[in-house]
């Protein structure tokens, strides 16, 4: 589905959080000047260059954050050269990094797509040590906000629905909360 036809489309929702999506360099600098974007993995023997995202799992104990897991995942599709102007092209198998498809009316995985630090193949992703080290960070701050932001939602055992009204001012999903 194109973003305008996403827009004039009706939704349950009434907000929504809109994530920059990865392009080809070559688009980028014709759609977007000066704008930043990510290339993706490191081309591949065929010159095809895929999107990825990275996943890193932390644990927490009395001694501090741990890492326990680094994961990538790989979209289908590599990046086109150029944007096809066609209705019948699957923005999802290039862009889609969610490896659970459906077959059959069925959910499964593919997990020939994803890319684990033990991997040889791991390299593809084009991080080095400090990127990973970087990923590390932002993933143990995440996790503190995240759990800041629990603690200032729930307090005495209750739910702060005001304050959580004001950081998301969608009430389909606040009803939906209130289930």
């Amino acid at each position: 589905m194109a973003v305008v036809e996403f827009f004039d489309s009706s939704h349950h929702y009434e907000k929504f959080i809109v994530q920059s999506l990865v392009e080809n360099a070559s688009w980028s600098t014709k759609l977007h000047p000066g704008k930043f974007y990510h290339i993706g993995t490191v081309p591949d023997r065929h010159n095809q260059t895929f999107i990825n995202d990275l996943r890193m799992m932390v644990s927490a104990d009395e001694t501090g954050f741990h890492p326990v897991v680094i994961v990538s995942r790989r979209a289908h599709k590599p990046l086109p050269a150029y944007i096809p102007n066609n209705s019948k092209w699957n923005s999802w198998e290039v862009f889609g990094t969610n490896i659970s498809v459906k077959l059959d009316s069925k959910w499964t995985r593919e997990y020939d797509r994803i890319i684990t630090i033990d991997q040889k193949e791991f390299d593809i992703i084009g991080l080095g040590i400090d990127d990973l080290i970087d990923a590390y960070v932002q993933t143990v701050l995440s996790v503190i906000a995240i759990d800041k932001m629990c603690q200032k939602l729930l307090v005495n055992n209750e739910f702060n629905f005001e304050l959580y009204r004001t950081l998301n001012p969608d009430d389909v999903l606040l009803g939906e909360l209130l289930i």
